[in-house]
């Protein structure tokens, strides 16, 4: 059997599960007769006489019974489980095909998948590429954008199914570094990527053309993240991580924000304006989770007694200061995920004062007693609005609930700043301080290794070394402000003067 004949009959078969299973019936059944003329098609003598077509029959003759009766769930799943299988099973394996540094590999659905071979990776699902496309752009493809940056050709599958997102009123841009991928691709160009005057496709070994398009506001922006693993240079590809780990977790926890963001804004009657002249000239500690924050307990007791110091501290330690006799000024919670609840869960009967970052998990605003003020964040357009619609002041929050702690103390015009277990690595391969629902080890692999505060190394991942850089560059814009760093084996922060407690 010829190896396209099944991918086309299983790549539309899929589509069609996928219309079913969200009660997009009118698709599905526009795709379902697009199924029949594709079976009609196909010759009989594809098949071996005897068992093989009686099976395709009987099969058949389901699928018709189901959509008699208008049951598509159960058409759906006779395509899941018997159908699609069974054209699988009739598939003649192609060969594998080497092309410099990549090998072309058959997949279990007949179409074609690729597997880099200096980075042992594959670019491509080894089921049904097509439909990890269509997952892939139902999650990332936004429909105010006209115009889209991809970094990545692989096949070309993830580019075929954007372009189809938008109905062909997209212009693409497509940036891939490898050369003999693009001529690969361009040799056997089955989505006609290539004669399609809206896409454009760009060699770019550097990643650098790329980069640049990456300020633009107005143009949309789509990772294929097994690209940026076979970018040769390390500092690169780090870099392009780092910023694609902010871009995806936007859209993995997009429906998430929404939610808390709209709870948040009902929950939280004050805005976080109401006490910039609490910060303003004032010695302020920001306390964070880190392991060396165990060390600095006694020295933060006696200033949290003072009344010229201000103190902040992450959800993460408020009740391990609190089971040592010190009292926050001010927590600040920001995390979007449920499981960050636990940081408070007992003591939200607690009078502390919490600053609650707009798309924070919503449950801190709704259930905490104490006085709630809402900060709201750079980047994220409907906080942006509210803010613009209420003239309340916008927040870069830097990825992280330490690194927005910053910079509302920073904004709001604190003298200096004292930073406590911000060590922004894993000292001695430990990732919090004692006693926090987030304690635990961590091995040195895939870890980078950098700077510490007493000149040796640390390590540190690409996350925390985000936030670490954002740290740095964020401090440079405020050098008037004193900032020193109490921690005494984490990551050594550029802009801030070591402080030993």
């Amino acid at each position: 059997m010829e190896n396209t004949i099944p991918f086309k009959i299983i790549d539309v078969s899929q589509e069609i599960i996928s219309y079913i299973r969200c009660q997009n019936y009118h698709e599905a059944s526009l795709k379902i007769k697009i199924l029949s003329e594709k079976i009609k098609a196909l010759p009989e003598t594809i098949f071996n006489p005897g068992d093989d077509y009686d099976s395709l029959l009987t099969c058949l003759n389901a699928m018709s019974n189901a959509l008699e009766v208008g049951d598509m769930i159960l058409y759906a799943d006779i395509l899941e489980d018997s159908f699609i299988p069974f054209i699988k099973s009739q598939i003649t394996p192609a060969e594998s095909i080497n092309i410099d540094n990549y090998t072309l590999e058959p997949t279990s659905s007949g179409a074609m998948t690729l597997y880099y071979n200096v980075g042992k990776i594959y670019l491509h699902s080894n089921c049904n590429p097509m439909d990890e496309a269509r997952q892939m752009i139902n999650l990332y493809y936004e429909e105010k954008y006209s115009e889209y940056v991809v970094f990545g050709l692989g096949l070309g599958y993830h580019i075929d199914a954007l372009y189809k997102a938008s109905l062909g009123t997209l212009r693409i841009k497509v940036f891939e570094p490898h050369t003999e991928l693009i001529e690969y691709v361009k040799a056997n160009d089955n989505f006609g990527l290539f004669s399609n005057d809206r896409i454009k496709i760009y060699n770019d070994p550097t990643c650098a053309d790329f980069c640049r398009c990456l300020s633009d506001e107005n143009t949309g922006i789509l990772f294929h993240y097994p690209s940026l693993l076979k970018i040769a240079d390390s500092e690169q590809r780090a870099s392009l991580r780092r910023f694609y780990i902010s871009w995806n977790s936007y859209y993995q926890l997009k429906r998430r924000l929404i939610i808390n963001f709209n709870n948040n804004i009902k929950n939280c009657p004050h805005n976080i304006s109401e006490i910039r002249d609490n910060f303003f000239q004032k010695k302020t500690y920001i306390i964070a989770a880190g392991p060396s924050l165990d060390r600095n307990l006694k020295y933060l007791k006696t200033q949290a007694e003072k009344t010229d110091t201000l103190i902040v501290c992450v959800s993460t330690v408020l009740k391990k200061l609190m089971e040592h006799g010190i009292k926050a000024d001010y927590v600040i919670v920001m995390d979007a995920q449920e499981r960050t609840y636990k940081h408070i869960e007992g003591i939200e009967e607690c009078d502390i004062p919490m600053i609650i970052d707009s798309t924070a998990y919503w449950r801190f605003a709704s259930d905490y007693s104490g006085k709630k003020f809402l900060a709201l964040q750079k980047g994220y357009p409907p906080a942006e609005d509210y803010a613009n619609a209420h003239s309340f002041p916008l927040f870069n929050t830097g990825g992280s609930v330490t690194t927005l702690a910053i910079d509302i103390a920073l904004q709001f015009g604190a003298q200096e700043l004292y930073l406590a277990g911000v060590d922004m690595a894993y000292p001695g391969g430990k990732t919090h301080a004692q006693g926090t629902i987030d304690e635990g080890g961590i091995e040195k692999e895939n870890l980078i290794k950098i700077k510490d505060v007493n000149g040796g190394t640390v390590y540190t991942s690409e996350q925390l070394y985000s936030y670490l850089s954002w740290i740095e560059n964020r401090l440079s814009q405020s050098s008037n402000v004193k900032v020193y760093n109490l921690s005494d084996c984490g990551a050594r922060i550029k802009g801030t003067h070591n402080f030993t407690s």
